[in-house]
């Protein structure tokens, strides 16, 4: 890792959380001054939230390609809405549908105008 953060300024880098080494990646960027955000992951809640202490701070397209918000296992959409700083959102009407996901994030803590 180190090698791709000397070869050119890096800013923001999205991950999966549950990917073997996660946490230790994720204190590295962080440290380093790197967001590191969550996305395109089949990680769960637990993984999410270990992220989020291990220094991530945001998610990459809340909704797509991860983890569904269910009632018994809230997925990284749940951590996301729950615990996130900030959580990106594709308002397109196709990557997410309106009247289930934008309201709940303009509810939850993860809601930037």
């Amino acid at each position: 890792m180190a090698q791709y953060l000397a070869a050119a300024p890096l800013k923001i880098v999205t991950l999966a959380p549950e990917l073997p080494g996660h946490l230790d990646i994720i204190r590295m960027l962080a440290a380093r001054g790197v967001r590191v955000q969550l996305g395109h992951t089949l990680g769960s809640y637990e993984d999410a939230v270990a992220a989020l202490a291990a220094g991530a701070s945001g998610f990459t397209h809340l909704f797509n390609a991860m983890t569904p918000l269910q009632h018994r296992a809230p997925g990284v959409v749940g951590a996301a809405l729950a615990h996130a700083e900030y959580a990106e959102l594709i308002p397109d009407l196709l990557h997410v549908h309106p009247a289930r996901s934008m309201p709940r994030c303009a509810r939850s803590r993860a809601y930037m105008p």
